[in-house]
């Protein structure tokens, strides 16, 4: 089920995670859920790349959604502006470079499933199309689950791919772009863009399910 209304709902990080609470029920979020063996317990900020994550999703998403709300970029730890600009920079051309042609639904929207409770923000619902022959990737246009992701590709990702397209009763692809501004990691500096098959998304459920189940509240 999505949910536009932030009113409907709010967030909150516990030492156990972070939980969405609707009606009063906690929902533990699906990366919460698949991170849990990792964590020592104590709740734990966000770390600069994900401060930078958040800044190169704000700036992309807000294209598609007057909802999507800007936020400050300095100061972020102790990385120097410059960096921060140049990651920052670096993953919006990659995006660009994509040329996807979008027609957005929901934008940075919040996703609950009751059975079993969990949830999660999505990026994008959209019907989304490419024709790129300079990065050789080509797909007709289909409703697509977005993830936008701004470093390199984890096996977890298929297990929350999998969380957000059973809370959308399977009915949309699924898409994970990854932007690495990383140039160590990305020399070339190119987006990948990752559709995952029906195979895949049901196994990855399967993983998910794993993790639910050894979650502890």
């Amino acid at each position: 089920m999505l949910v536009n209304d932030k009113s409907a709902y709010y967030r909150k990080q516990t030492p156990n995670g972070r939980f969405y609470f609707k009606d009063e029920i906690p929902y533990p979020s699906v990366t919460t859920i698949i991170g849990h063996k990792k964590n020592t317990g104590k709740s734990r900020g966000p770390g600069p790349s994900a401060h930078i994550g958040t800044l190169v999703h704000k700036k992309i998403l807000g294209r598609y959604s007057k909802n999507v709300l800007p936020i400050s970029c300095n100061p972020i730890w102790n990385i120097p502006r410059e960096e921060v600009y140049g990651r920052i920079n670096r993953c919006i051309k990659m995006w660009n470079d994509l040329h996807l042609s979008i027609q957005p639904f929901f934008v940075e929207t919040s996703l609950f499933n009751k059975n079993p409770p969990y949830a999660g923000t999505l990026d994008m619902l959209a019907k989304i199309s490419c024709n790129n022959d300079l990065l050789d990737i080509h797909f007709d246009k289909a409703l697509y689950l977005l993830d936008i992701k701004t470093g390199k590709s984890y096996d977890s990702h298929v297990a929350q791919a999998a969380a957000y397209w059973q809370a959308l009763r399977r009915k949309p692809k699924v898409m994970f772009v990854y932007l690495d501004s990383i140039i160590d990691r990305n020399p070339k500096q190119l987006p990948v863009v990752k559709i995952f098959s029906k195979d895949e998304l049901e196994n990855g459920y399967d993983l998910f399910m794993d993790d639910y189940i050894d979650f502890e509240y």
